[in-house]
């Protein structure tokens, strides 16, 4: 695929975010299952709601534009998860207290690049003058 422009540019990175979100769904509901505190069981069911909600106004945002083909994978996300998994392996035969903090730290994992993804896309919003996008899918961030 071939980014065009900044309009291009911006809408692959929407679908990235868009299919990171589906990958992220998918692991929180497993840390979840996995979890042995409750809290943090609630926790991350919770998370993985905001992140259907989340997939709403990201799928809104690119209907708004003209299409670029679809991205297939977020590779970076793919990544993380994997490691993650990794980690979950090794630590489902020690014990709860090392599984649970392993959920923890590969959950803020995850956050923190979902931060850097939303950042990027705000800025290339801002580019775009596509103030609404911004409004939308990052309400918490101003102008």
């Amino acid at each position: 695929m071939k980014l065009r422009n900044l309009s291009d540019l911006f809408l692959y990175e929407l679908w990235t975010l868009c299919d990171g979100k589906t990958q992220i769904i998918a692991v929180l509901l497993r840390m979840s299952r996995l979890a042995g505190n409750c809290e943090l069981r609630e926790e991350l069911k919770t998370d993985a709601d905001n992140a259907e909600e989340h997939m709403y106004l990201i799928r809104t945002i690119i209907c708004s534009y003209q299409a670029i083909s679809l991205v297939k994978t977020c590779a970076a996300m793919k990544g993380l998860i994997a490691a993650s998994e990794l980690l979950f392996n090794t630590c489902i035969a020690a014990n709860a207290g090392a599984l649970d903090a392993a959920l923890i730290c590969a959950a803020l994992d995850i956050v923190h690049h979902e931060l850097a993804r939303l950042e990027r896309l705000r800025l290339y919003a801002q580019l775009l003058n596509d103030r609404q996008s911004v409004r939308s899918s990052m309400p918490w961030w101003k102008m």
